[in-house]
């Protein structure tokens, strides 16, 4: 998602999931996780969703467990986020 000055909302402008690019307004992204993620400027690892109250599920016929949500940051001004999400819970660890 990228940061509209216009707007002053994260706008989705791509989505895939399994290798296949699927129509904005389909994704599962946690509005209130990504809104976090942006006030806080920092990396925000959720390791079980339906445990935590900022992710807000979406009739996507994927059930996801975890996500992972980056702030995109140019020079300290956000210009985005990268939400990613997947089915295994805990997948995003700190495993180098």
């Amino acid at each position: 998602m990228l940061w509209s000055e216009q707007t002053q909302l994260l706008e989705t402008v791509f989505t895939m999931r399994c290798k296949e690019s699927i129509p904005h307004g389909f994704a599962s992204l946690s509005i209130k996780a990504s809104r976090a993620c942006r006030g806080e400027r920092r990396v925000l690892r959720i390791h079980d969703v339906t445990e935590d109250s900022r992710y807000i599920r979406c009739d996507t016929g994927v059930a996801a467990r975890s996500e992972l949500v980056v702030p995109l940051l140019m020079q300290d001004r956000l210009i985005g986020v990268l939400d990613l999400e997947s089915t295994d819970r805990t997948a995003f660890t700190l495993r180098a």
